[in-house]
């Protein structure tokens, strides 16, 4: 807590950000050293009046310009939190036992080729 940046201003992810706003995204950092970069990037959009031409916030934009602004040694950025890794139900895997195949085409008739479409169908 409690550091000084000394920038100039840098544009990244299409806006240009001034010393001001580096300073106020880092004292947000600092003040909420738990927030989520989610949470961070909202906040960051709405004091900023960051918005697409529809209106909505550019979170994704300004995430991707907070990496840019750490990359560049105008941020420090806090750890992102680790999160584990999710599956969807019923998409656990199976191992398939199968022996080499160590004969000709001519043995295995009648062969059929089965065009997959979807996940569902490319199941074992």
């Amino acid at each position: 807590m409690g550091r000084k940046f000394y920038c100039r201003q840098m544009r990244a992810s299409g806006r240009e950000f001034s010393n001001e706003d580096i300073i106020q995204i880092q004292r947000k950092i600092d003040n909420e050293p738990n927030i989520s970069r989610r949470a961070l990037s909202q906040q960051i959009c709405e004091e900023l009046d960051w918005r697409s031409a529809r209106g909505k916030l550019k979170e994704m934009s300004c995430r991707v310009a907070l990496v840019k602004l750490e990359r560049a040694g105008k941020v420090r950025l806090n750890q992102v939190a680790a999160f584990p890794a999710r599956r969807k139900a019923g998409t656990a895997r199976r191992a398939v036992e199968a022996e080499p195949i160590r004969c000709g085409l001519d043995k295995l008739q009648p062969i059929e080729l089965t065009e997959v479409r979807d996940r569902r169908q490319s199941q074992i």
